[in-house]
């Protein structure tokens, strides 16, 4: 009689299962489809790159400071005296999304080395955007202080820039007017 009473709890957990698998498999397909090669970013300028593997970021920046898990299957991995943050899957362990730290803020570095053409986190975005072009969006963003949001979307990825929309002084010094606040890649893949 027991064996009645749990079938359709058994069914249940068979489909979930499935629905579980589908969802593996669809994010296998996603990762694998982003680009790591070299010759896929010709203006690239990070050593490393999104879609690489997590043995490729660990080789190249050490082991980090902090991991972060949230759900299942993202994590984030902190490395503090290089100003590197990597978002990645746990199913895949392929890099999605690249966040380049702007302000020395211990235990956080800025990142010190060109970006991309290069540009570097330390430039206003005056220079980005001579350089960059038109930004494909600009937004305000009220956090903390007020940001401004220049994204700049290509084949490849999406390029997201905040940087301050007033100048001030903190702790760690004065920051001008539309200097960089933040720099973050993302695989425009899962992001269309």
């Amino acid at each position: 009689m027991n064996k009645k009473r749990y079938e359709p709890f058994k069914e249940h957990v068979k489909s979930c299962i499935r629905v579980i698998r589908c969802l593996c498999l669809f994010s296998l397909i996603i990762f694998s489809s982003i680009p790591s090669h070299p010759q896929e970013h010709p203006d690239w300028s990070l050593p490393f790159k999104l879609g690489d593997s997590l043995s490729t970021i660990f080789a190249v920046l050490g082991k980090p400071m902090t991991k972060t898990h949230w759900e299942t299957v993202l994590s984030v991995d902190w490395f503090p005296d290089s100003g590197v943050v990597v978002w990645y899957d746990t199913l895949s362990m392929k890099v999605y999304q690249i966040g380049l730290n702007c302000v020395d803020s211990h235990p956080f570095r800025s990142y010190r080395n060109d970006v991309l053409r290069g540009l570097k986190v330390t430039d206003n975005i005056e220079k980005w955007k001579a350089i960059l072009g038109t930004p494909s969006s600009v937004t305000k963003v009220s956090r903390a202080k007020d940001l401004t949001s220049y994204e700049w979307r290509t084949k490849l990825y999406i390029l997201r820039v905040e940087t301050w929309a007033n100048g001030f002084s903190d702790k760690n010094g004065f920051h001008p007017k539309g200097s960089i606040a933040s720099v973050m890649f993302n695989n425009s893949v899962n992001n269309k």
